[in-house]
């Protein structure tokens, strides 16, 4: 675990310098000067998110949790990464126990 880093994603019309293409007008970055010209613009939080921090997997680690059902996997979307409040990005997943409580 990493938590001295930053990264983020954001979306740019054109390919910008220092990012990578993630998705159709979505990039990732971690370049410092990068995140301080996005943050210089008018609504500097529209359209971008920061992430403070990261975990990596060990090799297979990420295959045997997907096996095990510990990941929701789903298509890639801009929309559900920029459309909800940054402080609750990710849409709520009921636990399987939780379906059959009432």
């Amino acid at each position: 675990v990493e938590i001295a880093s930053v990264s983020f994603l954001f979306r740019a019309d054109a390919p910008p310098e220092h990012a990578i293409r993630v998705l159709e007008n979505v990039y990732f970055s971690a370049n410092r000067e990068l995140l301080r010209k996005l943050l210089g613009r008018e609504k500097p939080m529209e359209g971008l998110r920061i992430f403070v921090g990261y975990s990596s997997w060990a090799p297979g680690q990420l295959v045997a949790e997907i096996a095990r059902g510990d990941w929701t996997l789903a298509p890639a979307d801009a929309g559900a990464i920029f459309e909800r409040k940054s402080e609750r990005p990710w849409p709520e997943r009921q636990a399987p126990d939780d379906a059959h409580r009432t």
